[in-house]
């Protein structure tokens, strides 16, 4: 996707918001939908993707705690 200056995104904003208007509906209200159903549709792929970034980071260890031996104390 190409990058889309300040000034185009600004444009289409505007003229969102104008027809919105139109037709009665509330720009801010629309935007806050959007952010709830990106949220809903993504949300769960996210915490699973950070979940498996934990377990990378802190993996289990099923053999217990890592005890130094004698001799490496």
């Amino acid at each position: 996707m190409a990058k889309v200056s300040t000034k185009e995104r600004k444009e289409k904003k505007d003229i969102a918001k104008q027809i919105m208007e139109a037709y009665g509906e509330s720009y801010n209200e629309w935007l806050h939908d959007k952010h709830a159903e990106y949220i809903d549709e993504n949300l769960m792929d996210y915490m699973k993707m950070q979940g498996d970034k934990k377990h990378q980071e802190y993996p289990s260890n099923q053999d217990g705690p890592l005890i130094a031996s004698e001799t490496e104390k």
